[in-house]
């Protein structure tokens, strides 16, 4: 197995956390118990609400590309472009997770959801930055140490997703039938005024 590069001593200082040293050690010294992720890119994804931080490393661990790009799918798409061939792409589960890894998914040979609390057992910075964030997630991936959530496929993510709206509507619909009837039954003399108006009104109707 070949050796990999020794990891930047500016993200050496920052980066305290005793799994990410470790995860650098048998990295450095091609510890033969270390199974390596075989992708020529990989894409490490620091994913916020309007942007992402996204660092791309060869295997050997050399820094290709990084910086902050816009979510926006023609941004990351160019930012990308020139690495989507034999390419792995990781980023954590979070808020809205699934917009980010669908985008990949059209642009990535394989891509990786991390459950963030393993990821944070494995490898915790004293300092925490985006760019950080995502040099260890590219770094975690290329020696095959990401603690991977179960992503199922795309149309049953939809599925779900469609499900989960529907039961939040009808939720919200019971409690706003609920909570109107609490308010009506603060005043029972003019429900029964109420009752008793619409009642005549029938009767009338039936009449006709």
């Amino acid at each position: 197995m070949e050796n990999f590069k020794s990891v930047p001593q500016d993200l050496n200082r920052e980066a305290s956390g005793m799994g990410l040293s470790l995860i650098y050690e048998r990295a450095n010294r091609g510890s033969p118990n270390l199974e390596v992720h075989m992708a020529k890119y990989n894409i490490g994804v620091d994913y916020h609400k309007k942007f992402s931080y996204l660092v791309v490393k060869d295997e050997m661990g050399k820094v290709l590309r990084s910086g902050q790009v816009m979510n926006k799918k023609a941004d990351v798409n160019k930012f990308l472009k020139p690495f989507t061939n034999d390419s792995a792409a990781v980023l954590e589960s979070c808020r809205n997770w699934q917009v980010m890894h669908e985008w990949l998914e059209e642009m990535i040979d394989h891509v990786v959801l991390a459950n963030p609390y393993k990821v944070k057992a494995i490898a915790e910075a004293k300092i925490k930055t985006d760019k950080i964030d995502a040099t260890v997630l590219a770094d975690l991936l290329r020696v095959n140490m990401i603690p991977e959530c179960y992503v199922a496929p795309r149309e049953v993510r939809d599925l779900r997703t469609l499900l989960r709206q529907r039961i939040f509507f009808v939720q919200t619909r019971t409690k706003v039938k609920n909570r109107i009837v609490t308010i009506v039954d603060r005043y029972p003399e003019e429900v029964q005024k109420w009752k008793a108006v619409t009642d005549q009104s029938e009767r009338k109707g039936e009449n006709k």
